[in-house]
């Protein structure tokens, strides 16, 4: 059996620009039509794993930690009623004086955002506080140990592979914080409470590269750059944890992006493909999960 994770991180528009202006087409326009257009090519509702942005930077800009939830409240009435799951996607951050925020490296301060954001994501019905990715793939044994301590099931804010990251010799698949991998140096959970779920990587160079970089397994990268870099993806693995953002499911005016293509019909293009190589690498059974799979 081989299992699909659709995942996306419920960020704003143009997430990868510093000093961006906040906008949320993808989640006003995306979400439905991605659904619309999954249930057309598979004929069921595909399970989702979405993770909402409930933090100090949303609060900064629109008053209130959960404003996403209540601001897009049919959106995610929507996603639930369609076999979806809602995590938390905190990023921590400082507020510097252009009015940006940047991210937050005190760990005590962290735990401060982390336990004003659990206090408050306790009370949303819908959203689900055991299934955790932080922003930027920030983490610490700090922070491990007050996700544990707030009974947090699933983390998934692992990026296995990348130089530039803490994440670099974390396993590729989902793992327990144990001694016997070598990123327990940084993060150890003797008695297993919490499973970490990474995101699943492979090489890519995009249009502004010199060289290839590990990324994560983003199905809205441009098509002929996916067909290139299909190869360099771990098929022999189990579980296929794909991540994304609303905002690359719209078209936008005027964007040209060098590694980023703002289409459904591309997501699903690439979604396709990959499902087409997983099974003629094993010819197993091919399922699409969401996160209660590791609950």
């Amino acid at each position: 059996m081989k299992r699909i994770f659709l995942t996306f991180d419920i960020d704003p528009d143009f997430f990868f620009l510093k000093n961006k202006k906040f906008s949320w087409q993808g989640l006003e326009k995306g979400i439905k039509n991605l659904y619309k257009k999954l249930f057309k090519k598979f004929n069921t509702k595909i399970k989702i794993t979405w993770f909402l942005r409930i933090d100090e930077e949303i609060e900064c800009y629109y008053g209130s930690l959960d404003y996403l939830y209540h601001k897009y409240f049919d959106i995610i009435k929507f996603i639930k009623s369609n076999n979806g799951v809602i995590g938390i996607h905190p990023h921590l951050v400082k507020k510097l004086k252009s009015g940006h925020c940047t991210n937050e490296l005190n760990d005590e301060l962290n735990l401060r955002q982390l336990n004003k954001i659990f206090n408050i994501s306790k009370n949303l019905k819908l959203i689900d506080p055991q299934i955790v990715r932080i922003g930027n793939f920030h983490f610490s044994q700090k922070i491990l140990d007050f996700l544990i301590k707030k009974k947090v099931k699933i983390d998934s804010s692992s990026f296995p592979g990348r130089k530039d990251f803490l994440w670099m010799n974390s396993p590729k698949k989902p793992f327990f914080f144990e001694s016997k991998y070598a990123i327990s140096k940084k993060f150890l959970d003797k008695k297993k409470f919490l499973i970490e779920v990474p995101v699943t990587t492979y090489k890519v160079k995009a249009e502004y590269d010199k060289k290839e970089f590990t990324r994560y397994l983003d199905l809205s990268v441009k098509n002929k750059l996916f067909k290139k870099y299909l190869k360099t993806i771990n098929f022999k693995s189990n579980n296929f944890i794909c991540l994304s953002h609303p905002g690359n499911l719209v078209k936008f005016k005027n964007i040209d992006h060098g590694l980023l293509d703002f289409d459904i019909n591309n997501y699903i293009n690439n979604l396709i493909l990959m499902m087409d190589k997983i099974y003629l690498h094993e010819k197993k059974k091919i399922i699409f999960e969401n996160f209660y799979y590791f609950k």
